[in-house]
């Protein structure tokens, strides 16, 4: 009798995985929008989305020019196109507060769905930018006003910018590279590289939980100085600095007049304050 059994219940189990592999959602489906609006009367574009670097870049056009990479799977090549197309874009334009704003909005978690949407934008350099992703990078390249960003894993990076910037990061590095103006940056688990001109008053804040600081500002900077880290080492190389204490793991001094501030902080990694000009 077990023998009958084995024989009839076989092609049951062959026929059960033979309908449940095609159900893997691992087929891929991408599909590229793109969007172009005035930047008359518009002073700030803020942009939130998911899964997706948001990268701005600098040009002398006065358009704003979006492109927008939406991403999903499926179990097969219909399905995964047909999740790309529930992923919504919205855009308002309020002329008002002078606010460009746009939302990617992703449907209701699917069972092994991922999705996906990644922004490209190209602006005028003076529009303030607010920048949010839940998991992705963050890239501002040649922006000469206010800046806000924030991601919850993914690396941040600045250049050739100005103004006050505001970078927040969960997990991930962030790198300032040229930067005039104020900084605020940190970050739970990563490294910080920052060249900076930091303005007369100015105030610089670099803080992460997990990763080396390097600051990188000129000979001629006037601020105070903080730098501690709890396992590691602070270093001031060829700057004119006055020291009030420095003992290997922690610094207090100042350079030049001592009108701005300078606070950094990590709790894992080395400190190095440096001459970047």
């Amino acid at each position: 009798m077990s023998k009958y059994l084995v024989i009839i219940l076989l092609p049951f189990l062959l026929y059960a995985c033979e309908i449940t592999g095609p159900w893997d959602n691992n087929v891929r489906a991408k599909e590229t929008v793109s969007k172009d609006f005035s930047s008359s009367q518009i002073q700030e574009v803020a942009v939130k989305t998911q899964n997706g670097t948001i990268e701005t870049s600098a040009w002398d056009d006065n358009s704003i020019h979006v492109t927008f990479e939406k991403r999903a799977t499926g179990h097969d090549t219909e399905d995964a196109e047909d999740n790309v197309d529930d992923i919504k874009i919205h855009t308002s334009r309020n002329t008002a507060s002078g606010v460009l704003t746009i939302d990617v909005e992703f449907p209701k978690y699917k069972n092994g769905i991922n999705y996906g949407c990644s922004v490209y934008l190209s602006l005028p350099a003076s529009l303030v930018l607010e920048l949010e992703s839940s998991n992705g990078a963050i890239i501002a390249l040649g922006a000469k006003s206010d800046l806000d960003f924030s991601t919850s894993n993914g690396a941040i990076k600045i250049q050739d910018t100005e103004g006050y910037a505001r970078l927040r990061t969960s997990n991930g590095m962030i790198t300032v590279d040229n930067h005039y103006g104020e900084l605020n940056g940190r970050t739970s688990n990563g490294a910080i590289d920052a060249d900076i001109v930091l303005p007369r008053q100015g105030e610089c804040i670099l803080k992460t939980s997990n990763g080396a600081i390097i600051l990188s500002i000129p000979d001629t900077t006037s601020a105070t100085m903080e730098a501690s880290t709890s396992n590691g080492r602070v270093e001031i190389k060829n700057l004119p600095v006055t020291v009030v204490m420095m003992e290997k793991t922690e610094f207090r001094g100042r350079i030049g007049n001592g009108q701005g501030n300078i606070d950094l902080k990590t709790s894992n990694g080395g400190i190095v304050i440096r001459n970047g000009r």
